[in-house]
């Protein structure tokens, strides 16, 4: 955590002190009923706020790890997403 901050200054939530500063760029996927969703929508903020190049994708009424979902056009769009990410990130043809 940032200096002298602890988890309790940062409400408890991760996602209030973590950035990605330094990482490959993320791509985060989350659904509006995932109990995570704000969680995950401020690490998108302050990731970009620490100028990290993050692709945030929230889908409508979609549950945690909604990209699971077996034979789904939600996950197999979710699936897709991620490995056009992958190769635009990596620079690799799909």
């Amino acid at each position: 955590m940032p200096g002298d901050a602890t988890v309790s200054d940062a409400g408890g939530v991760p996602a209030h002190w973590i950035t990605l500063r330094g990482l490959a760029p993320p791509l985060i996927q989350v659904g509006t009923v995932e109990l995570l969703l704000s969680d995950s929508e401020e690490l998108g903020r302050s990731s970009t706020a620490s100028g990290v190049d993050v692709t945030t994708t929230v889908r409508e009424g979609l549950p945690h790890v909604y990209q699971a979902m077996a034979d789904t056009p939600e996950a197999a769009e979710a699936a897709d997403q991620a490995g056009a990410f992958l190769r635009d990130k990596t620079g690799r043809a799909g």
